[in-house]
């Protein structure tokens, strides 16, 4: 069984830390990101009508969200990116797509760096439109 490359292309910028994910917030950014707002997660076992409401107040909150963090380059040790969600654009092996502008709009690079600034995420570059490969 071989390699799926895939290609990807979104607006956005390239996380310099790839170790901000970790044990402590489960590899899930999106929890790091609730608890950055000053939402602790509750135990599932002990505090479980706690948990349920802080579960559907994460996903309110995320969908909300016009950025994401997404992962690209080989899928045992990823590297991250934070986009708008809108604009990216996945090609799966075999399956090209067809890219009919590259039109953006002008307040997603303050989106980005205010998603950036709570997260407490440095970057490496200035926003803009990323072509990477995502291997798994």
């Amino acid at each position: 069984m071989g390699m799926s490359a895939d290609a990807q292309l979104f607006y956005g910028v390239l996380i310099k830390d790839e170790n901000f994910l970790n044990e402590d917030n489960d590899w899930d950014w999106e929890k790091l990101y609730m608890s950055k707002l000053g939402f602790k997660e509750p135990d599932y076992y002990s505090e479980r009508e706690k948990y349920e409401e802080w579960s559907d107040k994460k996903r309110k909150i995320i969908e909300e969200l016009d950025v994401s963090i997404e992962t690209h380059s080989y899928g045992e040790e990823p590297m991250y990116v934070v986009c708008i969600k809108t604009s990216l654009k996945t090609a799966w092996l075999g399956d090209p797509i067809r890219i009919f502008s590259l039109a953006f709009d002008y307040s997603w690079a303050e989106k980005i760096k205010k998603f950036c600034d709570i997260m407490e995420l440095e970057i490496n570059n200035e926003c803009g439109w990323w072509m990477c490969s995502c291997w798994g």
